[in-house]
């Protein structure tokens, strides 16, 4: 089953429940949100490595973004900024509904993962949480998951090749439509498993990348970034309780699961993505954990808060991306190149997030399009 091609910007793939409720929560958010400071919000702003010069730009409406200092050497680290067009509590809303995730540019489909904690085999093939969760038996990118093999085409452990290898090998007399839906559904449930290992055990619960040479792990690669002294000191909380799912699931944020799919370097892929989100009496703070990616990077995760500015918010971002391609003899080279092209994608990323936050204002329900 092909999943329906989407918008990003379409608030249509969002809450109803959110759009009903959106000219209500713009009317009383000013009188729920403690504004910060204009000291509070310059002490924020130099947490992330902006100076005065750049908070003026984002006033302006432009988006900021800086270098951060990366923890380890296959990591790409940046802070980034943007003023949204909307209240505190409609972000607040959209940030709870997957905005965070939709928001890709690149994103053609995605969805809540809603399976309860416990459940460990089994997904009903027309059951639509799952149904989108596959290659097109048409797409190119199905060659790879007949060809897998250890390196850095796919991120998949030794065990998960085993089986893709397994199920994509011609049969006798199997078709190549036969070989390739099999090997199609073997690949749709590593995704589930990988899905359900973290649920319910966190970081311990991910499996290594066989590179072939050698093994990459994306479980020891999170943990060292999320004690790095790079994160702002007010991010702190947030990315402590992603640290310690599922132990400290519920202490301090509500914990999100989604899947999307969505193109890097021009290859098709799906994304398990983990969301926290917690509200505070003067912000809003999330973190998103993209803990699996199906290629050209090992996982992505960021952190970020939403302050209130009256009638609109401005958003701070903590980004890092983990990839094993800025290693190697020519790294200094490689990393050059992928910290540009990771803050121009955050960039994006958050022109995107501006765009969708902009159809959520406080004109009457019937004047949306």
């Amino acid at each position: 089953m092909r999943s329906r091609p989407i918008d990003p910007l379409d608030r249509r793939l969002l809450s109803r429940r959110l759009v009903v409720l959106a000219p209500l929560l713009a009317l009383i958010a000013p009188a729920q949100a403690q504004v910060p400071s204009s000291a509070e919000r310059a002490a924020l702003a130099s947490q992330f490595g902006f100076t005065v010069e750049d908070a003026r730009r984002l006033g302006r409406g432009l988006i900021i973004s800086k270098d951060a200092v990366p923890s380890l050497r296959n990591e790409l680290a940046a802070t980034a900024a943007v003023r949204l067009p909307a209240p505190l509590a409609i972000i607040a809303g959209l940030i709870r509904d997957g905005v965070t995730v939709s928001a890709d540019p690149s994103v053609s489909a995605y969805r809540r993962i809603d399976e309860p904690a416990g459940r460990s085999s089994g997904a009903p093939p027309n059951d639509p949480m799952w149904a989108g969760m596959r290659f097109a038996d048409s797409e190119s990118e199905v060659r790879q998951l007949l060809e897998v093999e250890p390196g850095d085409s796919l991120n998949l452990s030794a065990d998960e090749i085993t089986t893709l290898g397994n199920a994509g090998r011609l049969r006798v007399g199997d078709s190549l439509n036969a070989t390739v839906a099999r090997a199609v559904a073997s690949y749709q449930a590593i995704l589930i498993n990988r899905f359900r290992a973290y649920r319910d055990h966190g970081l311990a619960g991910l499996a290594n990348y066989d590179r072939g040479d050698t093994v990459s792990s994306p479980a020891a690669q999170l943990r060292e970034i999320d004690h790095s002294s790079s994160v702002p000191a007010r991010l702190a909380s947030i990315v402590r309780d992603l640290d310690r799912f599922p132990d400290a699931s519920g202490v301090h944020a509500d914990n999100y699961f989604y899947w999307k799919k969505t193109k890097v370097e021009g290859r098709s892929l799906f994304i398990l993505s983990h969301v926290l989100v917690e509200e505070q009496p003067d912000a809003v703070l999330f973190a998103m954990r993209e803990y699996y990616v199906g290629h050209t990077y090992n996982t992505l995760q960021q952190a970020g808060i939403v302050l209130p500015n009256g009638e609109s918010s401005d958003l701070f971002i903590f980004n890092s991306t983990l990839t094993d391609r800025i290693t190697g003899v020519f790294s200094s080279i490689a990393r050059a190149i992928g910290q540009q092209r990771s803050r121009d994608a955050l960039e994006a990323y958050l022109a995107s997030l501006r765009g969708v936050s902009a159809r959520f204002d406080a004109r009457p329900l019937a004047q949306y399009p």
